[in-house]
């Protein structure tokens, strides 16, 4: 990219990403988006929650718009104590990773609507009309970056 970084990245939970990105792109800000978090609560956290899996992801939820790093911590440590989900693998990752999802975390980023779920589909729809299972990415960054 001509010696530039991106000022901020969108991915999934992917952690290869995040660690590659921390690796290569030390200064760009990497954001999980609100709805590819939301998407995996429900598979991770109904079953063990059973019928308090409501008023857990009412408190999820919140989260996501607390806009201080301190009371975002608060309201987190209240949640995972609530829940009993001290030693659940999945609050583990999500917590490893706040810094990209949690408003607190990624407020004066600029994201320009990128982070909307509508966003992602067009931009899904619009690379499955460009990429196949053949294609070489190496290539077609090679073309459109030089």
């Amino acid at each position: 990219m001509r010696g530039r970084c991106p000022q901020t990245i969108l991915t999934d939970l992917d952690p290869g990403l995040r660690d590659a990105i921390r690796s290569e792109f030390p200064g760009t800000k990497h954001v999980i988006p609100h709805w590819n978090i939301l998407y995996k609560v429900p598979c991770w956290f109904s079953p063990p929650l059973g019928s308090r899996y409501t008023e857990f992801k009412s408190e999820f939820d919140a989260l996501f718009h607390i806009e201080n790093t301190e009371e975002f911590e608060h309201q987190w440590r209240q949640m995972i104590s609530l829940f009993e989900l001290g030693s659940d693998k999945h609050t583990d990752l999500l917590y490893s990773v706040r810094a990209s999802w949690a408003q607190a975390y990624v407020r004066g980023y600029f994201l320009a609507q990128m982070a909307t779920i509508a966003y992602s589909k067009s931009i899904d729809a619009f690379l499955k009309g460009i990429f196949t299972a053949h294609t070489c990415l190496r290539s077609f960054f090679e073309q459109v970056c030089w």
